[in-house]
Order: structure tokens, then C-alpha cells, then sequence
């Protein structure tokens, strides 16, 4: 009976530890499965899943069975116990030889997934790539092809329209200093660089002077105005209709230059327009004076600077040039437009154009404005 105990009980241990192989080997498949492509390690991970399952189960019943051959066992004669124990064993290499089975089979199809996985990534990437990347290639070369032209176009473009501009102020400039000096009124020879920084001072003089100014003058303070509004608007005509156009042609750079000066030249022609028409007494007056001389002055330094358009100016022009060209600015000053015109064209010729006729129509309005003054006085 002790004899038949013990080989029950050694039965039952063999099969604790197929189990536990069975385990392991299940184990090392799902971790082995999982570190390979995501859907096939899902699929292995389940199969792995039941294989554990279906182990415990054996597991479970082989133990039951030896309990019960045991139980019987030491009830029965040593002729039964024998038999019990042979069926015990049997029992338990079936279960053995199942979960091994199982567990290869798992790992084997895992192995198989992940290996068809890997081989239809390999064969499927390279050519995929290779195709997208020629694409990639193809429009790359056409849009840098098609941004080049366009970049040439649009800069013969301008270089022609700046050209012809300058042109024609040029001829404008000549026949205006023909005209006046055939009338008798010949222009004092003037640098046209120290014209414009003249401009500049006789500007922030005027701004100094109002800012001084208190409360109660309000009288001074509308004249000042004024005279700010009439100066400012005939020192931009000027700039934009002749100086502008000599500096985008002359000055290395002196596109991007006059492109940021006629930017600052739009915001002060807003507030001008806004300015222009207040009474002395008008609450806005004194902050849009305010606003306004702030921006005038960085204007004049962004001008006066050392690497400024008007230092290119002289740099590019000889003296005689900029003589020259300080006579026809002189006589741009006498029937430039007096007022802000803020949707006016900046740009040459049609500002030239413009330029003469709201220069006639503003010094219209300035009489009439005077006359008006005379009378209520």
C-alpha cells in the first residue's frame, strides 16, 4: 500500500511539472510573440492565452485523477493499485503530451506570423518609398522651375516700371526747371540730400513748438496744425514723386528702403487727414499731434541713418547730380498738394499726375480758406 502511495504521488509530481513546462513554454512564446508586429502578436497572445487555459485544465483534472486513484488505491488490493497507477501515469502523459503539443503549435504559428509580417513589410516598404519619393522629387524640381520664373518676371517687371518711372519724373523734373528758368525764376542750386534734411528740421521745429504750447492756445495750436499739415503733405509729394523713384533706381537696396518709407508715409497721411479741418479746442487734436510728431521723427532717423536712403543718395550721386536734382525738388515744392490725400497713388508716374492736379485744387481751398479768415476777422 505505501509502495502504491508513493508512485501516485510521483505521478502526480511528473505531472506538476509538465504543467509548469507547458507554462513556461506558453509564456515564452506570448513574449516572444509580442515583440513582433502588432496584429500577429494580438492573434499569438490569444492563442497563448488559451493554450495557458487549456494546461490548467489538464493540470487540474490529472491532479484530480491521482487524488481519486490514490483514494482508491488505499482501499483496493495491490492488483488494483497497480492498475490505478498505470492509469494515473498514462493519464498524466496524455496531459503532458497535449499541453506540449499545444504550446509548440502556439509558438510556431507565432513564429510564422511574425516571420510573414516581417518579410510583407520588407517587400512592400522599398518600393512604396522609392515611388513617393520620386514624386516628391518631381514636384519639388517643377514649383523651385516655376517660383524661379515667376521671381524673374516680377523682378523685370518692377525694374522696368521703376526704370520708366524714373524716367519720366527725370523728364517732368527738366521741363518744369526749362519752363521756370525761360519765366525768369531760376531755382537756387541746392544738394538735394541737404534739401530734405532741411525739410526735416523746419518739421520737428514745428513739432517742438506745439508741444510747447498750452492749454489755452488754442489759436496757436490750429495754426500749427496747419502749417504742419500744409509742410508735411508738400515735403511727401516730393519725396514720393521725385526723391523716391532716384533712390529705387540709384541705391543698392533702395527698393526695400523706399518700399518702408512709403509704409510710414500712408500711417502719417492718415493721421494728417484725420488732423486736418480740427479747431485749436478739438479734444483728438493734441494726442493725433502727438502720435504724429513721434512718427515723423523716426522717419527722419530711419532716412538720416548712416546705411539710410539718403546716405546711399549722396553716395551714389556726384555733386552735380544732386544739384540737379535739389533744382527739380525746388520746383516740385511750389505746386506740390498742400493737403493729406491718403488713397492718392504713391508710386510714379500716376502720382506725378495726381500730384499736380490736388496741388491746383489745395491751393484753391487754401485761399479760400484765408480769404474766409480775412473776412470773419
Amino acid at each position: 500500500m505505501p509502495t502504491a502511495r508513493k508512485r501516485t504521488t510521483g505521478t502526480a509530481r511528473k505531472a506538476k511539472k509538465a504543467a509548469g513546462k507547458a507554462r513556461g513554454t506558453a509564456k515564452k512564446a506570448t513574449k516572444r510573440a509580442a515583440k513582433r508586429t502588432p496584429s500577429s502578436v494580438k492573434k499569438t497572445a490569444r492563442k497563448a492565452r488559451k493554450a495557458r487555459k487549456t494546461t490548467k485544465k489538464t493540470t487540474k483534472k490529472a491532479r484530480g485523477t491521482a487524488k481519486q486513484s490514490t483514494k482508491r488505491a488505499a482501499k483496493r488490493t495491490p492488483t488494483s493499485v497497480k492498475k490505478t497507477t498505470r492509469k494515473a501515469r498514462k493519464t498524466a502523459k496524455k496531459t503532458t503530451k497535449k499541453a506540449r503539443t499545444t504550446t509548440k503549435k502556439t509558438a510556431k504559428k507565432a513564429r510564422g506570423a511574425a516571420k510573414k509580417a516581417k518579410k510583407g513589410a520588407a517587400k512592400r516598404t522599398p518600393v512604396s518609398v522609392k515611388k513617393t519619393a520620386r514624386k516628391a522629387r518631381k514636384t519639388a524640381k517643377k514649383t523651385v522651375r516655376k517660383a524661379r520664373k515667376t521671381a524673374k518676371r516680377t523682378t523685370r517687371q518692377v525694374q522696368g516700371t521703376a526704370k520708366q518711372a524714373t524716367r519720366r519724373a527725370e523728364r517732368a523734373g527738366k521741363d518744369a526747371v526749362a519752363a521756370v528758368t525761360s519765366a525768369g525764376q531760376r531755382p537756387t542750386r541746392t544738394d538735394a540730400v541737404a534739401l530734405i534734411k532741411r525739410d526735416h528740421e523746419s518739421l520737428k521745429r514745428l513739432f517742438t513748438r506745439y508741444e510747447a504750447l498750452g492749454d489755452g492756445a488754442t489759436k496757436s495750436k490750429r495754426d500749427l496744425a496747419e502749417e504742419v499739415v500744409k509742410d508735411l503733405s508738400v515735403h511727401a509729394a516730393i519725396e514720393e514723386q521725385l526723391l523716391y523713384p532716384r533712390i529705387r533706381s540709384e541705391v543698392t537696396g533702395g527698393g526695400r528702403m523706399v518700399d518702408d518709407a512709403l509704409e510710414e508715409h500712408a500711417d502719417a497721411e492718415r493721421l494728417l487727414a484725420s488732423i486736418d479741418g480740427l479747431s485749436g479746442d478739438d479734444p483728438g487734436l493734441d494726442p493725433l499731434m502727438k502720435e504724429l510728431g513721434t512718427a515723423v521723427r523716426q522717419h527722419i532717423r530711419s532716412e538720416e541713418a548712416s546705411n539710410g536712403p539718403l546716405a546711399g543718395l549722396s553716395r551714389a550721386l556726384d555733386e552735380d547730380a544732386r544739384a540737379r536734382l535739389g533744382q527739380e525738388l525746388q520746383l516740385l515744392q511750389r505746386g506740390a498738394p498742400t493737403r493729406p490725400h491718403p488713397r492718392a497713388p504713391q508710386t510714379a508716374p500716376a502720382n506725378i499726375v495726381v500730384g499736380a492736379a490736388a496741388g491746383i485744387v489745395d491751393k484753391a481751398r487754401d485761399l479760400s480758406r484765408d480769404i474766409r479768415r480775412d473776412r470773419g476777422s
